[in-house]
């Protein structure tokens, strides 16, 4: 009866254990589900499947090229966008995207992915005395290897009063 009650828990234990799809997966930054990991916020998978890959990390670093302003700020020409890591795993800073006063306005976007998802609300003192405001909409900043585009809508106001929305269009490369 012993050797019964043993062999009928190693067939329960192998059955179980059998059953499992994410017994021996090691998903890193994520879960397994049914074999398969789910990556954590700000992860992706990389080529052996395990959540190994921070999404900002196809951003960060120095981006020329071509960028186009249309609005309260008119100008086209070159430029060097240099991406840093966000106080988040999911967020960059963008720097020399805009400036004021003749200083970078460094911009917190949220990475989703390939693209930027979201950027931040800027404030800065444009050394008048005067207190500018830009916001964004309309993002689309999209990564493909070493080639970013582009494209995306602010609004611009100064002491609540507005200044105009304008738009930002450009190619760059790493």
């Amino acid at each position: 009866m012993k050797n019964l009650f043993y062999f009928l828990t190693i067939l329960v234990f192998l059955g179980t254990s059998a059953c499992n799809p994410c017994r021996n997966v090691d998903c890193g930054n994520g879960v397994c589900n049914d074999g398969d990991c789910t990556c954590n916020t700000g992860y992706e998978k990389d080529a052996t499947g395990k959540c190994a890959v921070e999404q900002r990390a196809k951003f960060l670093g120095n981006w020329s090229g071509v960028l186009n302003y249309s609005g309260p700020i008119t100008a086209s020409g070159s430029a060097t966008l240099n991406f840093t890591q966000g106080g988040n795993i999911e967020q960059v800073v963008i720097n020399n995207l805009f400036t004021c006063g003749g200083v970078s306005m460094p911009i917190t976007a949220t990475v989703s992915a390939n693209s930027i998802a979201s950027m931040n609300t800027v404030t800065c003192d444009d050394g008048t005395g005067s207190t500018i405001v830009l916001t964004f909409s309309a993002i689309n900043v999209v990564v493909n290897g070493s080639v970013m585009t582009c494209s995306l809508n602010y609004n611009a106001t100064s002491a609540g009063t507005s200044l105009g929305s304008g738009s930002v269009t450009g190619t760059l490369n790493k």
